[in-house]
């Protein structure tokens, strides 16, 4: 705005008032126009199922018609969980590959439990050879430790017939600890062999894990086990860390947050393209969106559901999340986009993207090349980094995944690599 002075002249003009030009006019900085404020990803809204809470979101909280996106689905137990009594069954190899040093370590781990077992727990010990052999089952009391010290390895390796003989030495609500260094040698091999006793096991609340041993077992195998028995799984190349492994497994078994934990994608405006992370026995299309089975999850654990969709229109659907609570019914929102708008990226929810699609791009590598298709392993690994960087570029983003899947040279299912993407402990 311009200042104009006003000046009164007295004398010949006495009474009037003249308005006189100024003699310069000051300029006035203009004010800086603010930026317009930035996107914000609106938080996710927190869900309860008894111990567990629950947050669905999309990588992206406004969504076109026709595009691709991905959904998480985050379920974690309560740090404020009862401890329960246990009813565990040590299924252990006592196979001849299970000989001299490496099973005096394992027993010398299995005997670390003691410390971790009370009076109203009841522990059972199986072990298998060429058949198995149900050596206890009460409470932890001497006669355990004496049947642990008189088991010596020979013979093949029937772990079905020990997985079963576990299985059926637990009640309602127990747990089987699965410990072997080797692939079965005598009996049922594959996984859908043991598919129809885990999922009576799974009927009765029963969890099952599994802990490969070594460098020679069938990592296909166990972790199939522990997926489709609810439980969890690990990798331990050195015996002497086994028993701190146990005792975690205890722990874990001890203060279940959930158990027998399942989330369905329902979807009604979404078509569900995939969940990563999630097979035949574990998990698998319906008709009318995706089901997952996480099983026992413990108390401050967090399981996640990461699943490619594509949208369609309107209602988008639910996640529907079920455990011995109840069930849960959480919305899929999101609002549409106009024509030229864009979405801002949810950064957490694309880390999760970008590193469940790196574990399964790893994994399917690894299993490739362990089956002989070299070949066919190296395209997927090829195609899987270039879908990545294409993800990273998308949105904005860069993951430490990706960044260990790039710099690999050669995938193996037990290399660091895996470890890196939390795959393997």
């Amino acid at each position: 705005m311009r200042r104009f002075h006003l000046t009164l002249v007295l004398g010949g003009l006495a009474g009037c008032a003249v308005l006189a030009a100024p003699s310069s006019v000051p300029q006035v900085e203009e004010l800086p126009v603010p930026p317009a404020p930035a996107p914000v990803v609106p938080p996710a809204t927190v869900h309860r199922l008894g111990d567990l809470t629950v947050r669905v979101r999309l990588d992206r909280p406004r969504v076109r018609e026709g595009e691709e996106r991905y959904v998480l689905v985050e379920v974690e137990g309560g740090t404020d969980v009862d401890a329960r009594a246990l009813d565990l069954a040590l299924v252990v190899d006592a196979s001849g590959s299970m000989q001299g040093r490496r099973m005096d370590q394992l027993k010398e781990a299995v005997s670390t439990i003691g410390d971790e077992l009370g009076d109203g727990d009841r522990v059972a010990l199986v072990s298998f050879r060429s058949k198995a052999a149900l050596h206890h089952s009460g409470p932890m009391h001497h006669s355990f430790f004496f049947a642990l010290d008189q088991l010596q390895a020979w013979g093949d390796t029937n772990l079905y017939d020990g997985l079963t003989m576990g299985l059926d030495a637990v009640r309602v609500g127990g747990r089987v600890v699965l410990l072997s260094d080797g692939e079965p040698t005598v009996g049922p091999r594959t996984i859908g062999d043991y598919l129809p006793i885990l999922n009576q096991a799974r009927a009765r609340g029963v969890t099952a894990s599994a802990l490969g041993l070594g460098s020679s077992f069938d990592p296909w195998l166990l972790t199939a086990l522990s997926d489709a028995g609810g439980g969890s799984y690990h990798y331990v190349d050195d015996p002497e860390f086994v028993g701190g492994m146990l005792v975690d497994e205890l722990a874990r078994a001890r203060h279940v947050a959930g158990r027998g934990v399942t989330v369905d994608l329902v979807s009604e405006g979404l078509q569900v393209e995939e969940a990563y992370g999630y097979e035949a026995f574990d998990g698998g299309r319906r008709d009318d969106g995706w089901s997952a089975f996480l099983g026992d999850i413990a108390a401050g654990e967090q399981r996640k559901v990461v699943a490619r969709v594509r949208v369609r229109a309107g209602y988008l659907g639910n996640v529907v999340v079920r455990s011995e609570a109840g069930e849960l019914v959480v919305p899929i929102h999101a609002d549409f986009l106009s024509t030229g708008e864009e979405s801002v990226v949810d950064e957490a929810v694309a880390q999760q993207v970008l590193r469940a699609r790196a574990g399964d791009v790893m994994v399917e590598h690894a299993r490739l090349r362990s089956l002989g298709y070299v070949d066919v392993a190296d395209t997927v690994f090829n195609d899987g980094n270039a879908a990545l960087r294409g993800l990273e570029s998308a949105y904005g983003v860069v993951s430490p995944e990706v960044d260990v899947l790039r710099g690999a040279d050669e995938m193996d299912l037990l290399s660091e690599q895996l470890r890196a993407v939390g795959y393997m402990d």
